[in-house]
């Protein structure tokens, strides 16, 4: 599947958003990434159809935001907060893919390679950051720390 990403809007100079295109314009999905002086990165890639998961779209996104935000703010830190519920109540589940998976993976591996092996756990291995610390973890919110 052909895409492309739409000019990114700085709403602060550390908050950015774009929108993710198929190949007619037609808006597929949606990502923004925020920093901070302190080195944190926080993003939030959104494919609004589940069959173009498997295209690496979401990291495509994932990686840009990234990037552009680390230019001016140099990430230490890829914040990752999984939810239930509000803007994913009509997500598989009512939940983020990320905390669907991560309470699947839970099942049979540890909490920290349950993390690890959840979209962002995976693209965040990607762009170099390996460990993962488990902040908070209820059954609506799962929050992790993935560093260097």
């Amino acid at each position: 599947m052909k895409y492309t990403f739409s000019n990114p809007n700085y709403v602060t100079k550390d908050y950015l958003t774009f929108q993710i295109l198929d190949e007619s314009g037609n808006e597929i999905g949606s990502a923004e990434g925020a920093g901070n002086k302190y080195g944190d990165f926080i993003s939030v890639v959104k494919i609004y159809d589940s069959a173009n998961f498997k295209y690496g779209i979401g990291f495509a996104a994932f990686q840009k935001a990234f990037e552009l935000i680390d230019s001016d703010f140099p990430i230490t830190t890829i914040k990752a907060s999984w939810n239930k519920d509000g803007e994913f109540k009509d997500f598989e589940n009512g939940m983020s893919t990320n905390l669907l998976e991560y309470s699947n993976h839970k099942k049979v591996m540890s909490d920290i390679d349950a993390a690890k092996n959840t979209p962002t756990g995976k693209w965040c291995r990607k762009l170099g950051f390996v460990n993962c610390t488990i902040i908070r973890d209820t059954s609506d919110n799962v929050e992790v720390n993935f560093t260097k």
